[in-house]
């Protein structure tokens, strides 16, 4: 009888770790810190970032096609009230720009804003906050 609950626990244990390392999916995020995402597009505070980390490329949107090129891994976000700052990413085009970032469905600050009615032709329909 003690070998089949030692066993039993084992059997918990193992199931709650692996349960522990999964990636979140789209539906139970809460925050996600230190991704790194690249700007594909912005104008007037609203942006379109590709994330660039594998292991959350899939909270992004997929197949998401932009001026003529096809990405995965995007989503739309408000820049006004992010304080971002450029990182050193290997690339060989200079002027693509990448960022360290987290992301979260709910808002990560509170800012006011001037609201501008300019917007970009196409946006991805996953959106995220980001700080």
């Amino acid at each position: 009888m003690c070998m089949k609950k030692i066993f039993l626990f084992a059997v918990v244990v193992c199931i709650l770790h692996i349960g522990c390392d999964k990636v979140p999916d789209e539906t139970d995020l809460g925050q996600v810190k230190d991704v790194i995402v690249k700007q594909v597009d912005g104008i007037c505070g609203d942006a379109i970032f590709e994330i660039m980390d594998t292991n959350y490329k899939s909270l992004g949107e997929q197949n998401f096609e932009y001026k003529g090129v096809i990405y995965n891994g995007v989503f739309s976000t408000s820049t006004t009230c992010a304080n971002l700052t450029p990182i050193a990413y290997n690339d060989t085009n200079p002027t693509t720009k990448y960022y360290k970032v987290t992301i979260s469905k709910s808002p990560l600050s509170t800012c006011s804003i001037a609201i501008c009615m300019a917007t970009l032709s196409k946006m991805p329909t996953i959106r995220f906050y980001i700080k």
